[in-house]
């Protein structure tokens, strides 16, 4: 028993670990202000399996006294992420460093593509700052993320880097629980119950 035992340990330390599916660079896709994220010409940076999928790009722009999204070089980047079949997203963390004017933030959003209904989740993060920006569960299809400047609360310029972690897992249905397990389980429990009394 002691040999089985330390076999299916063996196995389960040599099975292969995926980590990091794919890492994209500097991303800035589509490389414009607004990006389009219904167009299927968008990019889309892999498809993820089990493990932590990463990327990352640069955001620079003007803020009015309210907003930081639209004006400048790169005041948004969206691509697509796609979870493959059997797995599904269950956390996205973010971090950012860089300047912005007082009180700026920056939001991450997901869509399930075609874009055609609100956010699944859109998180505000603050300039300079990391952390979990969703926990969930979103099965296998096809995803347009977001990263752009927000909200502020005065005008100026700002230049970010950005970096989202995604972390994805394998979507294992729950398996159903035979009708006579109950029953046998109580079978063998009075069987051992009987031949301890004998024994005795």
């Amino acid at each position: 028993m002691k040999r089985i035992a330390l076999f299916a340990a063996a196995l389960l330390l040599a099975a292969p670990v995926h980590a990091a599916t794919f890492f994209v660079g500097d991303l800035n896709a589509p490389g414009g202000d607004f990006a389009n994220a219904n167009s299927p010409s968008m990019f889309n940076i892999g498809t993820a399996t089990a493990g932590t999928s990463e990327a990352f790009g640069n955001l620079n722009g003007e803020c009015d006294s309210f907003d930081c999204n639209g004006v400048g070089p790169d005041s948004q980047d969206s691509f697509f992420i796609t979870i493959a079949d059997g797995f599904k997203l269950t956390e996205v963390w973010g971090q950012n460093e860089g300047f912005g004017p007082a009180g700026m933030q920056i939001r991450y959003s997901i869509s399930l593509y075609p874009v055609n209904s609100a956010s699944l989740f859109n998180a505000p993060q603050s300039v300079n700052t990391s952390g979990t920006l969703w926990t969930g569960e979103l099965g296998a299809g096809t995803y347009a993320f977001s990263v752009y400047g927000a909200s502020t609360q005065e005008a100026g310029t700002f230049g970010l880097y950005w970096n989202a972690v995604f972390t994805v897992e394998a979507d294992t249905p729950a398996v159903p629980l035979p009708a006579g397990l109950p029953l046998l389980a109580a079978g063998l429990g009075a069987l051992g119950l009987a031949s301890r009394r004998r024994k005795g």
